[in-house]
């Protein structure tokens, strides 16, 4: 369900340039010195990197991404990038390059040193570079306020049926102007979308129309809402979030904090999801158990939320933390918070890059993951859906007499198979890593690479998960690392 988000960009690297030898690859083809290539089409390189294995052995994999014309061979240009990058880098070294030609999708070719094996991936899920396009300007939304209590109609005329009520000072958003009945001398009608439909309110009734800047409405740590017989909520923040194992249907986790205040004296006061709206753009979203227990079960600190059945309850003169969650499409016009009675339009500073946020809630929810079956600190966590790859670091676990690299490979496959069944790291990559503790001759101590696992994509995929312990890593993975005082 991610990739529709996915586009190829170059800059996102995860790997530290072996100094000496990635400056010389690197200055070969960002000088354009490769002339071979160049003649083949090459119209931008986009990334170079050069890791040294850690290892002892002198081998290094080299990384490149460019892009080249339309209609070009890719192929016979991957193997002369690494024809010629064999003549650059010691002869022990994988390469991978990915090429994209502005039109079809990218393809990734990757040649393994020590399996002496060749792959080329078409990277389905990625849609190609496109030219920037100027983007029309968007038309400034028409917000007016209900001036007394005015029922909603189905159609411009009294006679039409009631759709729904508004009272004075609730704020509607105007999708229309229509003729209708004559009422107080005019004919004019207002239209707005009242539970996805349209609705009809006669203009006496309607202030004057007030154009606000987009986003429009209330910074979200000014809203406050109910109060009176009712429970106050007072917002504190907004958060969007997409978790890698939490599908959602609109794009999006749009999420509410706030605290729930009970000004009366003595009364137990509850609240329930059916008391919360939210219309973006129009659209009536309202939150749900299950939306919201998925979001509490990600949460860091655990937080009650405003439930279906049995809501949330504030005892009289108390107050508690809350959220409210809601399945949304990214990036809206306009959002309005309704509670009770009362609503309020919201200034949502909805996030710019919708593949930013992706990858950076991917990276967190992995990092979940992983943590959850290593046993060691996790150091690091990297998703990289250009390359495409997931890359995770942790501290190998210790026994009694050492480092237990049997149980360390467990966790790596563990993890795999964890990462295989979510569904969306489909051919995808998987590098980990396991870090130690050294001390040097001086006794100063630091951590290091005790042991680094590559598994491809179709090894992956033919992992046997359900016997964990069954599994040969060695024997899978396309590259294994260790240093030689843990083998």
């Amino acid at each position: 369900m991610f990739s529709r988000y996915f586009r190829v960009i170059s800059g996102v690297i995860w790997v530290l340039l072996a100094a000496t030898v990635g400056a010389q690859v690197a200055g070969a083809l960002y000088e354009g010195q490769l002339t071979a290539a160049y003649e083949m089409g090459v119209v931008s390189v986009d990334m170079v990197s050069v890791t040294e294995m850690n290892d002892g052995s002198g081998r290094y994999m080299v990384y490149v991404e460019l892009t080249v014309d339309p209609g070009r061979n890719t192929e016979d240009m991957a193997s002369l990038l690494k024809d010629i990058t064999d003549g650059i880098v010691p002869d022990q070294a994988d390469f991978s390059v990915i090429i994209a030609d502005g039109e079809s999708a990218p393809v990734s070719y990757y040649w393994n040193y020590i399996a002496d094996t060749y792959s080329a991936t078409v990277l389905e899920g990625f849609a190609p570079a496109q030219s920037p396009t100027e983007e029309p300007a968007e038309e400034a939304v028409e917000v007016r306020t209900i001036l007394g209590n005015a029922n909603a109609r189905s159609c411009a005329a009294t006679t039409c049926d009631v759709a729904g009520q508004f009272v004075a000072g609730d704020a509607i958003r105007v999708t229309g102007v229509v003729e209708g009945e004559l009422v107080s001398g005019s004919t004019v009608w207002i239209e707005t979308m009242l539970d996805g439909a349209p609705a009809y309110i006669h203009s006496s009734l309607v202030s004057e129309p007030r154009t606000p800047d987009v986003p429009a409405g209330t910074a979200i740590d000014e809203v406050v809402l109910g109060g009176g017989e009712h429970l106050e909520l007072a917002l504190a923040r907004a958060e969007f979030r997409v978790w890698l194992d939490r599908e959602n249907e609109n794009g999006l986790y749009l999420v509410l904090f706030g605290t729930l205040s009970n000004e009366s004296a003595e009364d137990r006061v509850c609240i329930h999801a059916e008391d919360v709206r939210l219309f973006l753009d129009g659209d009536l979203y309202t939150p749900t158990s299950d939306v919201m227990g998925k979001v509490q079960d990600l949460l860091e600190d655990e937080v009650d939320y405003i439930g279906e059945n049995n809501g949330q309850c504030v005892d009289g003169g108390e107050s508690a933390e809350t959220f409210v969650a809601f399945d949304a499409p990214f990036g809206v016009d306009e959002a309005v918070l309704e509670l009770y009675d009362g609503q309020e339009a919201l200034a949502l500073d909805w996030p710019e890059d919708a593949e930013a946020l992706l990858v950076g809630d991917l990276e967190r929810d992995v990092r979940l993951l992983v943590d959850h079956r290593a046993e060691g600190d996790v150091s690091e966590v990297t998703v990289a859906p250009f390359t495409p790859a997931v890359l995770a670091t942790w501290h190998m676990r210790e026994g009694w007499s050492g480092y237990n690299v049997s149980a360390t490979e467990q966790e790596m496959v563990q993890v795999a198979c964890d990462l295989r069944d979510l569904g969306i790291f489909e051919g995808y990559r998987f590098v980990f890593t396991g870090e130690v503790n050294l001390v040097d001759s001086y006794g100063v101590t630091s951590v290091g690479e005790g042991m680094t696992v590559w598994l491809e994509a179709d090894t992956i995929g033919r992992i046997a998960c359900d016997n964990v312990g069954g599994v040969n890593l060695r024997n899978i993975a396309s590259s294994y690392d260790i240093r030689a005082d843990l083998q």
